[in-house]
């Protein structure tokens, strides 16, 4: 979780934190990275982008990339799926780490096709950067989550909330939220650094 329930509790000025209110906490997160296309929490990543003629970018799927462990060209994968890859060399390639884009340098190419390039890293903040809250997008983020969790967790009190469904573990239930100006841009800074 990016608030941890000392955050939820000082922030709603609550004892402690009850079952609903971490019902609308997992939904109100869940919603703010499927709206912002980030996980936020660092996580490795194995994927095999689909790679178009002529591209010579690839986005990673979270950012800040921190490690990037594999880069390759997938050569052949035999009956038993192990892979013959051939990496990338450091100056082939440019890794914007803060943006998660790898880009081609002059001469490198990307082979176009399916699960031609094989990538392996590691995306997002960690732990004690989440905890510690000082870079901007974590600020933000907590901010957006503590401003829709607060008016979600009044509106479920007095039964007024307007819900449709969502997921979060074993419960599905999808909540609306109507976001204000101010919530508004900050989604637009999370998602949009990239371009």
């Amino acid at each position: 979780m990016i608030l941890s329930e000392t955050e939820i509790k000082t922030y709603l000025s609550l004892a402690a934190v009850d079952t609903k209110l971490s019902e609308i906490a997992g939904s109100v997160e869940a919603w703010v990275k499927a709206e912002t296309c980030r996980n936020f929490e660092e996580k490795e990543y194995t994927i095999y982008p689909d790679i178009c003629p002529g591209q010579d970018e690839i986005i990673f799927p979270d950012r800040p990339v921190t490690e990037l462990s594999v880069f390759s060209k997938v050569l052949s994968r035999d009956s038993e799926g192990i892979e013959t890859l051939e990496a990338y060399n450091l100056g082939e390639y440019y890794l914007d780490g803060e943006v998660g884009i790898i880009s081609m340098l002059y001469g490198a190419w990307l082979p176009p096709g399916r699960h031609e390039v094989k990538l392996i890293g590691k995306a997002g903040f960690t732990a004690a950067e989440i905890t510690a809250g000082v870079l901007e997008d974590i600020r933000n983020v907590k901010y957006l989550i503590k401003t829709l969790l607060s008016r979600e967790y009044a509106l479920a009190k007095e039964e007024k909330r307007h819900v449709s469904s969502i997921s979060y573990g074993e419960e599905s239930t999808t909540y609306r939220f109507a976001l204000d100006s101010f919530q508004k841009s900050l989604i637009y800074k999370l998602q949009g650094k990239r371009f």
